[in-house]
């Protein structure tokens, strides 16, 4: 599909799109939707970032993302049986606004909550969902398999952040619903003096190697790998310090073993990320999963080259052997040998940083937010008409299912009974468990298992 989209049309086109998040965490999905909503409003749009959540959201969550971009956060915890009441709550928000786009930033499938997706549509609005992570509609079955091809016909357009996932979404999906949208990475390498202060409140010297490791704390991204690559290190190499920052599920677990290991630091989440992946000597995310691998490129920006696990989708962003190395998935020995012989020439690390900067500039904001305003515009009626068509035929060729407010309640319908016997599902399992709770009304008071006559 083109990516082109005249001058003349990027203000209205930043101006149509209302983004949208579902968690209070700061991971790549949330910042990537920060990073948007931002780049929209440079281009003279009001824009707001909505945080959906049914937990409570932390203020320092809110006061990071406001750093860019004002954000509402839409408590609905208060949702009646069945969603119902959350479903109006959210339609009645979703046609207030002015805006005809509402764009979810969800890691889907499991983002394809029903409610958010038909309260917007419902309330007249075009739906764009990006797909962070590929997507196997096959695997799922059931209600659930209902709910989600009815969720595809409330959705618009998805985008897709990488080659390889447009290949699988769009033969899931039809090519012609799929557009690539690769992740928006800013530029601005940190200053020298910056990188110095970073390694002077690590305490470094010198002499010292840093291999960085920044992300979510948990199993997937391999932070435990990486620990393992830190208390296996080799004793006659050179001082290295591993570092891992972030938070998590398995921040305590980290901060324990790295309380033990000699090479081994946890520092949690910190606030110049720029800095710290500047002052690094290598960057470290043997991830068992990416759906694009967004903190691969902002090493790139500072000209640090990453060793991660060989996925396809690392691939795009850490070619192999010219912006940084692969290892074969969950190879502790390889990954160990990997980043040894990384470390152990300088030349040829300057050289995959630069390379790594090069592929960077490729997710640059002013390459990016084209394709990004050309999926809208996708989506933005045509003033034109063309005298050749009837209105009966003009409409028909314009609409597709769901569109037609009929339909789209008649499709809600459907779905709400297949919500129903899903939550059926669900109570019938967890009295099988011994776990038992009022699931048909979220936050419901629990009920206790039958038990057994003596």
């Amino acid at each position: 599909m083109s990516n082109v989209v005249s001058e003349t049309t990027h203000s209205e086109l930043a101006a149509s799109s209302l983004h949208v998040i579902r968690s209070g965490a700061i991971g790549g999905i949330e910042r990537q939707a920060q990073e948007f909503s931002a780049e929209l409003a440079r281009l003279g749009a009001a824009q707001e970032l909505w945080i959906l959540s049914i937990d409570p959201v932390d203020a320092s969550v809110v006061a990071w993302h406001e750093r860019r971009i004002p954000v509402r956060v839409i408590d609905d915890r208060r949702g009646a049986c069945f969603g119902i009441g959350r479903l109006v709550s959210l339609w009645r928000r979703f046609r207030a606004r002015e805006e005809a786009i509402v764009h979810f930033h969800y890691a889907l499938p499991h983002g394809l909550i029903w409610n958010e997706l038909w309260a917007a549509k419902l309330a007249g609005k075009r739906v764009v969902a990006t797909l962070h992570h590929t997507i196997v509609w096959p695997k799922i079955t059931g209600a659930n398999r209902i709910k989600q091809w009815l969720a595809r016909r409330a959705i618009d357009a998805f985008t897709v952040t990488t080659h390889h996932a447009l290949g699988l979404a769009g033969a899931a999906l039809g090519p012609e619903r799929v557009w690539r949208v690769p992740c928006c990475v800013p530029g601005g390498k940190a200053s020298e003096e910056q990188i110095q202060a970073a390694r002077d409140a690590l305490g470094l010297t010198a002499s010292q190697r840093l291999v960085v490791t920044l992300g979510r704390t948990v199993r997937e991204k391999g932070v435990f790998d990486v620990a393992d690559v830190a208390e296996g290190w080799p004793a006659e190499s050179p001082e290295t310090v591993f570092l891992i920052a972030g938070s998590g599920p398995a921040a305590e677990a980290i901060a324990q073993r790295a309380a033990a290991a000699e090479r081994l630091r946890y520092v949690g989440r910190v606030e110049d990320a720029d800095a710290l992946l500047a002052a690094a000597d290598l960057f470290l995310l043997p991830s068992y999963e990416e759906g694009f691998g967004l903190v691969f490129a902002e090493a790139g920006v500072q000209q640090t080259p990453s060793v991660a696990y060989d996925l396809p989708t690392v691939r795009e962003v850490v070619t192999p052997g010219e912006a940084g190395w692969l290892a074969p998935v969950g190879d502790i020995k390889k990954l160990t040998e990997t980043v040894h012989g990384a470390l152990a020439n300088d030349e040829e690390r300057r050289r995959r940083g630069l390379e790594a900067a090069r592929v960077a500039a490729e997710y640059s904001p002013q390459v990016v937010l084209p394709a990004l305003l050309a999926v809208y515009q996708s989506l933005t009626p045509q003033p034109t008409r063309d005298p050749a068509l009837k209105d009966s035929d003009r409409v028909r060729a314009a609409t597709r299912l769901g569109d037609h407010p009929s339909q789209a309640i008649a499709m809600f319908a459907v779905g709400f009974v297949a919500s129903f016997f899903l939550r059926l599902s669900i109570l019938r399992r967890r009295h099988d468990s011994g776990t038992f709770r009022a699931a048909l009304c979220p936050g419901g008071r629990a009920i206790e298992p039958p038990r057994g006559r003596d």
